[in-house]
Order: C-alpha cells, then sequence, then structure tokens
C-alpha cells in the first residue's frame, strides 16, 4: 500500500509539506504548483489517506453508500433495512445507488469515494459481473465491503450461509418424500451462486439422490432466468422432476409462473422452494416456500465493519451466522405425486 512518505518522496518534498497539500491546509505556505503536483502524484500512485488521522481531523463526510445492481430488487430491502438502521446508530448517512456490468459503473463507485461524496462502500456484485473487473479497484485499498461475494484477492466481504440454507431446503423436500430433486441457481460467474450449486450437490450425494441430466442448471438470480430455466428441466425429460430448489426468490418466481403456463401444478405435480424472502414470495399463488436469510444482520455487520475499518481497525471477512438460515413452509411444497 502507498504511504504518504511514497508520495512525498515522488514529488520532491518533505512528508508534512505532503500532508498539508493533500489536506488543502490554508495556513501552509505552499506554492500552488507544488500542491497541485503533490495531488497529482498521489492519485497517480493510488495513495488511499490513512482513515484514522483523516477522522482526527473530523474531515469525514459522515456518509457511506450501499451500491446494488438493482435499487428496485425486493431482496435487497432488507439489506438496507440493516445497513440504515445500523447507520443511523453510529450517525451515519446512507446513500443508495447502483453498480452494473461494466468498468465504468466501477470507476462510479471509486469516483464516489475519491471525491469525498462518501467515506465508504457497502458493494453486492452483480450476478454477470467478472472478478476482474473488480480486483483492480479493490487492490488500491478503498474502504469498501463486498457482500456475499469473496474475491480471491481481498479481505473484507461478509458473506450468508449459502450451504446451511441450500442442505435445509433439500432436507424440507427429502423429508416431504421428494427423490427427484432439480436445482436452478444463478450464473456461473458468481461466486455464490457456485456456493449454492455445489452445497445443492452435496447434498443430494449425503442423500443417496440423484441429479439427472438438465436437472441442475446455472441459469441467473431473476424472472426470466427461472422461466427459462424450467423449460430446459421439462424439454424432453421421461421423467419429469417432483420438487426444485432454486437459489433466488425472484427465479422461482419465474418457475412458477411458467409452470401455470405448462399445466404444471404446484405443488400437487411440482414442488418449488426459493433462497430468501419478500413480500411477493408470501403473496404470489400459491405462496412460496423460502429459506429466509439473515439479509437484516448482514446489513448491519457490514456496516459495522466498514465503521470500524474507516477508524483505523483492519477490514476483516465475517461469516454471518445468526440467526440461522429459517424455514418458511407455504403451499408451493408438498408431497410428491404418487
Amino acid at each position: 500500500m502507498v504511504s504518504l512518505s511514497d508520495v512525498a518522496k515522488a514529488a520532491g518534498v518533505s512528508k508534512s509539506v505532503a500532508s498539508r497539500a493533500l489536506s488543502d491546509d490554508k495556513s501552509a505556505r505552499i506554492k500552488p504548483e507544488t500542491a497541485q503536483r503533490v495531488k497529482e502524484i498521489a492519485q497517480k500512485l493510488n495513495y488511499i489517506p490513512n482513515h484514522q488521522a483523516r477522522a482526527l481531523r473530523s474531515s469525514r463526510t459522515k456518509t457511506i453508500a450501499l451500491i446494488v445492481p438493482t435499487v428496485n430488487n425486493a431482496i435487497f430491502g432488507e439489506l438496507f433495512a440493516g445497513v440504515q438502521n445500523r447507520a443511523q446508530e453510529l450517525d451515519l448517512q446512507v446513500l443508495l445507488g447502483e453498480i452494473h456490468t461494466n468498468a465504468p459503473a466501477v470507476q462510479n463507485v471509486e469516483d464516489l469515494i475519491r471525491r469525498g461524496i462518501v467515506d465508504g462502500a457497502i458493494v453486492q456484485k452483480p450476478e454477470d459481473m467478472r472478478d476482474d473487473l473488480l480486483e483492480e479497484f479493490l487492490a488500491k485499498k478503498h474502504p469498501v465491503v463486498i457482500f456475499n461475494s469473496k474475491i480471491p484477492t481481498y479481505l473484507g466481504s461478509v458473506l450468508l450461509p449459502d450451504n446451511g440454507a441450500i442442505c435445509l431446503a433439500v432436507r424440507h423436500l427429502t423429508e416431504l418424500g421428494h427423490t427427484r430433486i432439480g436445482f436452478i441457481g444463478g450464473t456461473a460467474e458468481h461466486d455464490a451462486a457456485q456456493r449454492r450449486k455445489k452445497s445443492f450437490l452435496d447434498a443430494m450425494r449425503s442423500a443417496a439422490l440423484d441429479t439427472p441430466a438438465n436437472s441442475v442448471i446455472d441459469a441467473g438470480w431473476e424472472v426470466d432466468a427461472g422461466k427459462d430455466a424450467l423449460a430446459t428441466m421439462f424439454k424432453n425429460n421421461d421423467r419429469p422432476l417432483t420438487a426444485i430448489v432454486v437459489a433466488s426468490v425472484n427465479a422461482a418466481l419465474g418457475a412458477l409462473a411458467l409452470a401455470g403456463q405448462l399445466g404444471i401444478r404446484v405443488p400437487a405435480d411440482l414442488s418449488i422452494i426459493a433462497i430468501h424472502d419478500t413480500w411477493f414470495a408470501e403473496g404470489s399463488a400459491p405462496p412460496l416456500s423460502v429459506i429466509k436469510m439473515q439479509l437484516y444482520e448482514a446489513g448491519k455487520v457490514a456496516t459495522d465493519i466498514l465503521h470500524n475499518f474507516l477508524d483505523g481497525q483492519p477490514m476483516r471477512d465475517h461469516m454471518v451466522q445468526h440467526p440461522s438460515p429459517n424455514l418458511i413452509s407455504r403451499g408451493s411444497t408438498a408431497r410428491p405425486p404418487l
């Protein structure tokens, strides 16, 4: 990590002069061209000020950002509530924004921090974003917490217990008597999606159940992905599945809609259970059985980690374990057809 001494040396000034130039100290007798040179070199070297020292100068904005792929996605409502409530307790404001799958979107997040609009950010990686788009940004040691993604080169992720949630879903279905169970997962690019897929395969193996061709599909988190995956699963299948675990409640809603269009009765012909809970899961027809995850608690933890880092503590990873994933059995799961 680039230090203030590195900036001072590159600019040919003392550490004190560099510090005063970067903090815009009006009392310092520094030539404008010298101050500008120091700032340009600091930016070129990706110098990040020591946040504890910056806090002591009371120069923080006391604002953090929650950056998600889509702000109108109901899944993020509970996450935002956790961030917002904990931020209020810490006397912080929260700015809500979006990040898309391209380099300019990542640059926008970086600009929020560099320009001092926010002190740091909690970021949810989009489902089809490659790790390398974030790695260069994260390597600059910006105050950023990544939500439910683990970038191999970065320390500072808040993760959900995906394995426990998937195992609970599979156990619910097997206890109902299902043996032909499929899985609609997220994308191949998203590490959380792949963790859930691996957990499903492991759970099926532990239950001594097969996973036939077309029964496990990398699809996506959204409604259309669920529709497409279900269509693939039931195309030219001599032994139709009797139950499906869906890695996202949004995709589950799509699968439920297509099942109705195809004349597949839920749950009489097909049981569906999803990861995450939202208001529309309870209001669908039939209401979706779900595994409720700790999004509210994850939001609070992510806010604490970011706040502590800004106060000089090291960044860390955290797996949210309490409360545990919770089965909410509604109308979309039942015993398999005879």
